[in-house]
């Protein structure tokens, strides 16, 4: 069997790989651990996966959406979620990837959480639970449409910036 990343896609390789990480882990207590640690850890876990994602030789962007009701969550292991983000950053950097910082996701946060996670909002359907419950963490229509807003702004910043280190 060929080891040959390039062959698990019948298209070709990827131009682009979006990871959107780490909410469930923070919210789960999962031991925050050491880079290319563990990988029952989290940052054990995301090195591994920053490892294996940069042998597809394409951009890789990972992205983290604000969870819960307070401006900076804390799980029972005492582990914010500006601390997971920025280790996340730090990893994904160490490996030539990129990590969508908060300013691209400005309307995402403890502010509006119940407008964008749950029925409150203008838009009417829960697209994670049909109860009308909210979870603070899986967003319905209008936080998808606020997290693909951001996604899309940092994406077309960084190729412009590619773009123009080319020229240069």
């Amino acid at each position: 069997e060929s080891t040959d990343k390039n062959t698990t896609f019948p298209v070709g390789t990827p131009d682009l790989i979006l990871s959107m990480i780490g909410t469930n882990d923070l919210s789960s207590n999962i031991e925050l651990g050491k880079p290319n640690g563990d990988v029952t850890t989290v940052l054990g876990a995301f090195s591994k996966t920053c490892k294996e994602l940069s042998e597809y030789n394409c951009r890789v962007v990972h992205f983290m959406i604000h969870r819960g009701t307070l401006p900076d969550y804390c799980n029972q292991l005492g582990i914010t979620m500006s601390q997971l983000k920025e280790e996340f950053r730090k990893i994904a950097e160490s490996y030539g990837q990129y990590f969508i910082p908060d300013k691209y996701f400005p309307e995402i946060n403890y502010r509006n959480v119940s407008t964008i996670f749950n029925l409150t909002g203008t838009w009417t359907k829960d697209t994670y639970d049909i109860t009308g419950k909210t979870d603070t963490i899986h967003p319905n229509a209008q936080g998808m449409y606020l997290i693909a807003r951001g996604v899309r702004k940092y994406l077309e910043e960084l190729y412009v910036l590619d773009k123009e280190k080319r020229n240069i």
